[in-house]
């Protein structure tokens, strides 16, 4: 029965140990919050009365740097898109290598042009009276011409939230279909319009 009691009080005591450390703790940090809390009290307060903007009378030196007007740039990427007049426009997606995914973007899809494409417009065209080559290599160039604004304008719609660089390779993937499926169907539809025009 001693040893019960022992037992009892040896945990007892470690236990009010224990607690009497936590104490000094929970002391100090309040010791410390009330030396920060009495800092930032003598400090003087800043009042802002009224801010007023007039652009009339901005003079413009020179146009570099940035002019944040309403808008923080850190609060830019909570937006997905903002809307003008009903039309949604989108906020560029920007990463380090941009230029050169629209580049191999680019790349592949002139590549699938020049292929599968061809082969394609080969065999609907087997059907349907010749169409000169010389205007189709033209339609090629203009459609070539476009591919990058095109590019540029599917990268800028992937929603904010989906912009990582986990991400980027199956995007990358996703515009490329979605292109040369735009591109078979610009494509077929000249096709279809070809003998009207002639």
């Amino acid at each position: 029965m001693n040893a019960d009691y022992h037992t009892y009080f040896c945990q007892l005591q470690s236990y009010l140990e224990f607690q009497d450390k936590r104490i000094k703790d929970l002391e100090a940090a309040v010791h410390t919050l009330s030396t920060e809390l009495r800092q930032l009290k003598e400090k003087p307060a800043v009042n802002v009365e009224r801010i007023e903007y007039r652009f009339d009378q901005l003079k413009v030196e020179r146009l570099d740097g940035t002019l944040n007007i309403g808008l923080n740039p850190q609060e830019l990427q909570n937006i997905d898109e903002f809307a003008v007049n009903s039309e949604p426009v989108h906020i560029p997606y920007v990463f380090p290598q941009r230029d050169q995914v629209i580049e191999h973007i680019c790349r592949t899809l002139q590549t699938y042009m020049n292929t599968e494409l061809a082969e394609n417009l080969a065999r609907a065209g087997a059907d349907s009276p010749s169409i000169d080559p010389s205007y189709l290599n033209f339609i090629k160039e203009d459609i070539s011409s476009q591919l990058p604004q095109k590019i540029i304008y599917y990268l800028d719609s992937v929603p904010v939230n989906e912009r990582t660089p986990e991400e980027l390779s199956v995007q990358i993937e996703n515009i490329t279909e979605k292109l040369k499926v735009d591109l078979s169907q610009a494509f077929f539809t000249f096709l279809n319009s070809a003998p009207k025009q002639q």
